[in-house]
């Protein structure tokens, strides 16, 4: 008796198509099983012969997986390498901004000092010219001593606040304090001439005393040399 051979493969159908179909569909119960879902690994088919028959099976393609997880691996090593050059460039970036801080704490420290010293400096110059003679300006003369003596509290009070070292702190407020008795005491001693509510002019009439000035003015600057060498 002649079999019945299966229909011919339409034109173009490829083998491994023809097999995937045969072997997705089982008989259960007299009826056709729709095919199985495909999942996401790609297997391989073996075939095993046995005594009893020959069996299909098929096993996950671990060419695949091995693929992706040397995929993976060298994706998280550049990215980890991406964060350490980052993390590199971080701590650079703040190295220079302390330095920058720094830097500019250093400068402001020694503006200050030789603003203080120079202010100091001109007080007494001012006192002295003052000192010398009649002069028909002398509320003008008073008012400017006056004004370099409170210039020289406010630098001083900038010398305190920058100044790491409590030495030049001390010096600093020390000359303040010796400026202002020292434009006191000469406002104090200075003699004004009117006539008929005019201004006539002034002149001092005891002379300066400035050792307890030129002691301080000694004294700030060897703590703030000594204070920039450090």
């Amino acid at each position: 008796m002649w079999g019945l051979c299966p229909a011919s493969s339409a034109p173009g159908e490829r083998a491994t198509d023809r097999a995937e179909h045969h072997t997705s569909v089982h008989a259960v119960g007299g009826h056709l099983s729709p095919p199985r879902a495909r999942s996401g690994i790609r297997r391989r088919r073996v075939v095993t012969r046995t005594a009893s028959g020959v069996h299909t099976s098929f096993m996950p393609d671990f060419s695949i997986v091995a693929t992706v997880i040397s995929t993976t691996g060298t994706l998280l090593g550049a990215l980890g390498g991406v964060a350490l050059a980052h993390g590199v460039n971080i701590r650079r970036e703040e190295a220079q901004a302390n330095r920058q801080r720094k830097d500019q704490r250093t400068q402001a420290r020694r503006q200050a000092y030789v603003d203080l010293l120079g202010t100091a400096t001109q007080l007494k110059a001012e006192i002295e010219i003052a000192g010398q003679r009649h002069w028909k300006d002398m509320n003008v003369r008073l008012a400017t001593i006056q004004r370099h003596a409170a210039s020289v509290g406010l630098h001083a009070s900038c010398v305190a606040l920058l100044s790491p070292s409590p030495e030049t702190a001390e010096a600093a407020l020390a000359l303040a304090s010796a400026s202002g008795r020292l434009a006191a005491a000469t406002s104090t001693h200075t003699e004004m001439g009117y006539r008929d509510e005019q201004f006539l002019g002034g002149q001092i009439t005891r002379a300066a005393d400035f050792k307890d000035l030129d002691e301080c003015i000694e004294r700030f600057y060897r703590a703030a040399a000594q204070d920039m060498e450090e």
